[in-house]
């Protein structure tokens, strides 16, 4: 998917997993604010995206577990959402949750973070007043609502009123 759409559902995900009661995450650009981007670069020898690049900065921050996953456009129809959470220290992965989704224009993500979360983490309860899903908001930065007729037509008004200005300006100073 869209790198946009990747970085909303990572988000998504990360702030799904911390509103688990006795979960503490942290997520990349936390670590990156950590660490100076060469340090990490150096540390890791890899791209920042691949599963074993995360892994060696698990292993050097000393987290127990790691979420790592992939959101894909499998094709116009379907998508495929895999999500994996890793024991570090024992190298094994501890629950997945693999679905194939229809196509949509990133909602279909979004929808699955949820029940992914919860897959993820059986046993674990929602902290008080935590709600489980991605608030419509978060959502509405995919898929935001069209523009209202008025301000197109507003914008449109104004171009054409600069526009006759201009050229009456341009006139007079000729």
């Amino acid at each position: 998917v869209s790198p946009g759409i990747g970085g909303i559902v990572t988000d998504s995900v990360l702030g799904e997993v911390r509103k688990l009661d006795g979960v503490s995450a942290i997520g990349m650009n936390e670590i990156r604010d950590m660490l100076s981007f060469e340090a990490t670069k150096q540390l890791s020898g890899c791209s920042e995206t691949a599963d074993s690049c995360l892994a060696d900065l698990a292993g050097a921050l000393g987290v127990d577990e790691l979420v790592t996953g992939k959101a894909t456009k499998i094709n116009a129809q379907t998508s495929a959402f895999v999500l994996r959470r890793i024991d570090q220290k024992r190298a094994q992965v501890k629950s997945a949750f693999n679905q194939r989704l229809a196509s949509s224009n990133g909602q279909e993500f979004l929808a699955a973070v949820g029940p992914a979360v919860s897959q993820l983490y059986p046993g674990f309860p929602l902290r008080k007043g935590a709600v489980r899903g991605v608030s419509k908001e978060i959502a509405l930065r995919i898929d935001p609502p069209p523009l209202p007729k008025w301000s197109t037509i507003t914008v449109a008004a104004v171009a054409v009123a600069s526009g006759l200005a201009g050229g009456v300006l341009a006139l007079l100073a000729y």
